[in-house]
């Protein structure tokens, strides 16, 4: 029987050794075949390897932060081009509206939505006499439906809208056939909250409808902090001929407004206000070549006497209404302000009176598209014929 060889003869553990060794060799020079080859432990990371991945994760961090500093710097230049910085807020204004879609209103919704859907509005400001004739009679009124969300619901005007009140949203003229003393038709469900009143449009119960809609006697908006801010104001109780009127004892109506308590929370804000744009909106024009109430001065006397020096004191830049049935741009004689009507939502008005300091002026459907940057203000005049403005305006700064 042969003897058994030396590796046979060694133990588990020096035969563990033998097949997996260490820094030393077992000194085995006599045995007949040669073991299986030693595992290789694996290699520490070298410094000099270290440095180059980081180095090459370096070189894509800058090649990607280049590239994110090509496209704003694309961007700026395109602005630059149009002499401006980059855009802090972009709106529509419409006015004049609410009357079931007839009378072209669908038609205007339809070319907002055309426009929102390029120029990306960041809201909707309303002129007033948003429902036609005499505004909501309750807060379950089915021409919310049929004159608001039924009209306006593309997805591109599916956006905040920033409301004030108008005269019709305060009860006036109601239909021909129904005197003014006549009590709306309401659902008997309801009958306590069935009258003629603004106070329906102030109704959070709307908001419950429809998130969009947003109205307030007046309120301010500041935008893009330090740049711009909005001041929604209720003309209606300026109007001095409105109180003796049927419908300026409506409840919350004309009557039941405080005009003074309005000017000085008004006049509070425009002084608080370090924005570099402030823009106006309200219902009455300050001046007009449309209205017979207008003549032969061609303004409105108590929105002169009101609102102009308060938009000249502190240096208001734009003050945006409706109340005349067109669209039209005047630029007061010796002021430092620029009045826009956006009041062709819907029914237009007779052609106009006169021309007086009206670089445009058009008995047209449509709307006013805003656009606000830093160094310019764009008003942009928008029909229904086409996307083309039918004019456009830029106020510098």
């Amino acid at each position: 029987m042969p003897e058994p060889s030396r590796y046979e003869t060694l133990s588990i553990e020096q035969k563990g050794a033998y097949a997996y060794p260490s820094n030393h060799e077992l000194d085995t020079p006599e045995l007949p075949s040669t073991p299986t080859a030693p595992l290789a432990r694996p290699r520490a990371v070298s410094c000099r390897t270290r440095t180059g991945v980081l180095i090459a994760i370096l070189v894509v961090l800058v090649f990607l932060v280049w590239e994110v500093a090509l496209f704003i710097n694309n961007d700026h230049l395109k602005n630059a081009a149009r002499g401006d910085s980059p855009i802090h807020t972009r709106f529509l204004a419409v006015g004049d509206w609410g009357r079931d879609g007839k009378h072209n209103q669908s038609l205007v919704a339809s070319a907002m939505a055309l426009k929102a859907a390029t120029l990306q509005p960041d809201f909707i400001v309303s002129t007033g006499d948003n429902f036609y004739q005499s505004g909501l009679v309750w807060p379950e009124d089915p021409q919310f439906n049929t004159s608001f969300i039924d009209i306006y619901s593309q997805p591109s005007l599916q956006l905040p809208w920033y409301a004030v009140l108008g005269n019709h949203d305060y009860g006036e003229l109601k239909d021909d056939a129904q005197p003014d003393d006549q009590p709306p038709v309401c659902s008997s469900l309801d009958s306590e909250s069935c009258y003629y009143s603004p106070l329906h449009q102030l109704s959070q119960r709307l908001v419950a409808r429809d998130w969009r809609w947003r109205c307030e006697r007046a309120f301010q908006l500041p935008l893009a902090p330090g740049a711009l801010e909005l001041f929604f104001i209720d003309t209606n109780p300026m109007m001095s001929y409105y109180r003796d009127t049927p419908w300026a004892g409506h409840k919350g109506g004309i009557l039941d407004q405080s005009l003074e308590a309005q000017l000085v929370e008004l006049e509070a804000a425009l002084f608080r206000s370090s924005a570099r744009w402030k823009i106006v909106i309200g219902h009455h024009p300050i001046y007009s070549n449309q209205r017979d109430v207008a003549q032969p001065q061609g303004y409105y006397k108590d929105t002169k006497r009101i609102i102009e020096p308060l938009l000249e004191k502190y240096g208001v830049q734009a003050y945006i209404h409706g109340h005349d049935h067109s669209l039209y741009h005047i630029i007061p004689a010796n002021s430092s302000y620029h009045q826009y009507c956006s009041g062709a939502g819907s029914k237009l008005s007779q052609g106009f009176l006169r021309d007086g300091h009206a670089p445009f002026q058009r008995s047209l459907n449509g709307f006013i598209a805003v656009e606000v940057g830093s160094k310019r203000m764009t008003v942009e005049f928008i029909g229904l014929e086409s996307e083309k403005p039918l004019y456009t305006h830029v106020i510098h700064q």
